[in-house]
């Protein structure tokens, strides 16, 4: 699997809306997205993307990432963000046939809800999974959302 981490997030970082940031938000991809392609890595707002591609199936919400922590991980020499697992389906757990493949996942910081100014922090190839009329709940990896390491 895949991850890119954006300038939007080293941006955060350097001007401290990472450590508090409490307003991290997912949103599930579909094939058609461009976040992954090269240069995309510079995307510093949702704007900057040329297609995001979001899932369209009927009861498909955006996820709340509840409990944001962000903590230095002494021993691995590692800046972790991390929160609550979640789920696509606001709860409702139907999601109805979408037009592509779910094919990855998009960790962002909401400012207003405007492209020009939600800021990018990472995506990571999922699946592919067909939305079908299911469930489709996120479980971050053990390490959390997104971790930076040091040498």
């Amino acid at each position: 699997m895949t991850q890119t981490v954006y300038q939007g997030f080293y941006d955060d970082l350097a001007a401290g809306n990472v450590t508090s940031a409490a307003d991290l938000r997912a949103m599930a991809l579909m094939s058609d997205t461009t976040v992954s392609d090269a240069g995309q890595e510079d995307a510093q707002t949702l704007s900057d993307f040329t297609d995001m591609d979001e899932c369209d199936g009927a009861g498909y919400a955006q996820h709340d990432i509840a409990s944001v922590a962000v903590s230095y991980d002494a021993t691995n020499n590692r800046l972790v963000v991390d929160g609550d697992d979640g789920d696509f389906d606001a709860g409702g757990d139907i999601i109805q046939v979408s037009s592509r493949t779910v094919t990855k996942y998009m960790v962002y910081r909401y400012v207003d809800g405007t492209d020009a100014n939600d800021v990018p922090w990472v995506s990571e190839d999922i699946g592919p999974f067909t939305m079908s009329g299911g469930p489709f709940d996120i479980l971050w990896n053990t390490a959390g959302i997104l971790y930076i390491g040091s040498a």
